[in-house]
């Protein structure tokens, strides 16, 4: 009893009073993983699981982890390891006129994503991984399941291959001129994602909201600042999330 109330008492402090009233609107409903109803959201949506993927709604949608801390009035994002689409739907709710290209490797958790965001004409699902480059990969459980499943490059004729892509076969393929919104959550491969082929699509970024799994590599902050060093950023904390203004003229 104390041990259920200390953690309703911490889930509270950490994502607000919203989060107590969902636990006590949702706690006698028989199936807790469809049908979710959230205020500011249009469309119900499913969870796959009542660990990470609760844990990543309270981040999105009580937190505001992925809001901008600055005016912004996108028309395209590009949502880079969208999951279950929780992150897609909070900017099509919050960004109506905007196009949202959702990626996620992953077929189980392609399938919730095209399941959530199927009522928002808005949003575009790819079934594939991002990289450097055009390339075939192996997505990797470290035990967590596919919550955070990581990645590595594999030659093209090995078993479970996945198709990755660089920002830059986006722009060609949807004659993208800017991009407005970059949200990266990709378990590990930011660090090829900003090693190499970055400058072309950084310098048509406005934003850029992303999470750099240091526990992963330790060498990917770094990677990352040495992308943006010539770029006018700043930088805001936002949760897990590093959201970063790229420009030029703030307001």
């Amino acid at each position: 009893m104390l041990n259920a109330l200390s953690f309703h008492i911490r889930r509270t402090n950490q994502f607000g009073l919203r989060s107590l009233l969902f636990y006590l609107k949702t706690k006698f409903k028989s199936n807790k993983l469809d049908d979710i109803k959230l205020s500011g959201v249009k469309y119900s949506f499913s969870l796959s699981n009542l660990g990470p993927d609760m844990m990543t709604m309270f981040q999105i949608f009580f937190a505001n982890e992925y809001q901008m801390p600055f005016q912004i009035s996108p028309k395209l994002i590009i949502d880079c390891g969208a999951n279950i689409g929780l992150s897609a739907i909070y900017y099509a709710n919050k960004y109506p006129h905007a196009k949202i290209i959702a990626i996620e490797p992953d077929q189980s958790n392609f399938k919730y994503l095209q399941k959530n965001t199927s009522n928002y004409s808005n949003i575009i699902c790819l079934n594939k991984a991002i990289w450097s480059e055009r390339k075939q990969i192996q997505l990797i459980d470290i035990g967590t399941g596919n919550w955070s499943l990581q990645s590595k490059e594999v030659e093209n004729n090995m078993p479970n291959a996945i198709e990755a892509i660089g920002i830059q076969d986006l722009i060609a393929e949807y004659n993208i001129t800017a991009i407005d919104i970059l949200k990266v959550d990709i378990e590990g491969a930011e660090k090829q994602l900003f090693s190499v082929n970055y400058s072309e699509w950084l310098n048509i970024t406005s934003a850029i909201a992303i999470e750099l799994h240091p526990n992963i590599d330790p060498q990917i902050p770094e990677i990352f600042n040495h992308a943006i060093k010539d770029l006018p950023y700043k930088k805001y904390f936002s949760g897990e999330n590093l959201i970063c203004d790229l420009r030029k003229n703030k307001s």
